[in-house]
């Protein structure tokens, strides 16, 4: 389901915001 996938991506990418705003270095990175 596209809807499906489109909310894991923004999860995805919110726990990476996250976690950038934790620790300044993230093992994938921001753009990854």
């Amino acid at each position: 389901m596209p809807s499906l996938f489109c909310a894991t991506t923004l999860a995805l990418r919110a726990s990476i915001l996250a976690t950038s705003m934790v620790t300044p270095v993230t093992p994938m990175g921001v753009n990854g």
